[in-house]
């Protein structure tokens, strides 16, 4: 081989190497230790797991900043973590609370858990942020155009019966 090849070669080695440290110099930094197990860390969020399933609402870097939970009876876990304010955080639908602060259990998989830490727990009757109330039954959705027919009546209440509990029976 001649000495401008391996010159060359040695040239794209040390270019490559320059493109890719500083990629490589991020630490993780673990943010907490626990003997807690992973469903503890806060309220599992169903819309934001499935966000994450997709791909819309993830780490930026996984790994970067993470929890280790070591619970001996079962639960152990790494979660990722990542800020409401954006850190270290891929919310391109704009799912994210600012005050919040969300852990990620395998995240970049079919699987993904999200977790919610930093939630206010919901009073009786609340909704939970970014949400409209829901319309009392009876009300009109909004304003019906001229000659548009009528909307359908909300069925009437069943004396006992709720989502939770289904029908009476």
């Amino acid at each position: 081989m001649s000495r401008q090849g391996t010159a060359a070669r040695i040239g794209l080695f040390i270019w490559l190497l320059a493109a890719v440290w500083p990629l490589t110099g991020r630490a993780t930094e673990n943010l907490l230790d626990s003997q807690a197990p992973y469903w503890e860390a806060g309220p599992r969020d169903p819309k934001l797991s499935n966000a994450c399933s997709l791909g819309r609402f993830n780490e930026r870097q996984m790994g970067r900043y993470i929890v280790r939970l070591h619970a001996k009876a079962g639960g152990a876990a790494v979660l990722g973590v990542a800020k409401g304010t954006g850190l270290n955080l891929w919310d391109p639908d704009r799912l994210a609370v600012k005050t919040e602060d969300y852990l990620f259990r395998q995240d970049g998989t079919s699987a993904c858990e999200v977790f919610v830490g930093g939630r206010q727990p919901l009073l009786p009757g609340q909704t939970p942020p970014g949400q409209s109330s829901p319309r009392q039954p009876g009300t009109p959705a909004g304003p019906q155009a001229p000659g548009s027919p009528a909307a359908p009546s909300p069925q009437q209440a069943v004396p006992g019966a709720s989502p939770q509990n289904g029908p009476p029976t």
